[in-house]
């Protein structure tokens, strides 16, 4: 009775589990819904990584026309606002977009759209924030080639045909898996 009471809990959690990450899941979408989709994926597959921080970079990248590169990691570094008279302060390599799931955050570079005072704000009040000064003071930036990457390939056409591959080295390194658009 124990054991059948058990399997039984199992067996919803694991049903509960699966309808979560699937309900996220649509054929039509954009770059944002194909961070979303990567995002939930990323959190229910990849635990332990997701315990080592709460602050997350996603690279995205155009692989070709009909799919859609997306590589998840921590991000260890602070964001960099550069400034050369530490009176006017450039943000063009700052973040343009963020998504925010299981008091987490993800954010990525969108050339299409311009920076928010959102992000801004909300990296700044995350201590996320460090300045670089022209020819005075650079940042220390950390090299770990130990650091795990995620990189989701997506269909463009299709959000729910996608592939998932786990190495320690950066995009476009190493063979981008077939995936049938």
């Amino acid at each position: 009775m124990k054991l059948t009471f058990i399997s039984l809990g199992f067996t919803i959690l694991t049903f509960f589990n699966c309808t979560t990450s699937k309900s996220i899941l649509s054929a039509e979408g954009d770059i944002t819904d194909a961070v979303r989709i990567a995002v939930v994926d990323f959190l229910q597959s990849r635990k332990g990584v997701a315990k080592i921080d709460s602050v997350f970079t996603v690279n995205v990248e155009n692989i070709n026309a009909n799919i859609l590169g997306i590589g998840i990691s921590v991000d260890k570094d602070k964001v960099s606002v550069f400034t050369k008279n530490e009176v006017d302060y450039d943000y063009r390599f700052f973040p343009t977009r963020f998504y925010e799931y299981q008091n987490k955050l993800f954010y990525w570079k969108d050339s299409t759209i311009n920076i928010s005072n959102e992000i801004v704000k909300k990296l700044y009040r995350m201590n996320r924030v460090d300045t670089t000064v022209h020819q005075k003071l650079f940042p220390q930036r950390t090299i770990d080639e130990r650091q795990i990457v995620v990189h989701y390939y997506f269909c463009k056409k299709d959000l729910t045909q996608y592939k998932k591959k786990i190495t320690s080295i950066a995009n476009r390194k190493y063979g981008i898996p077939k995936i049938e658009c």
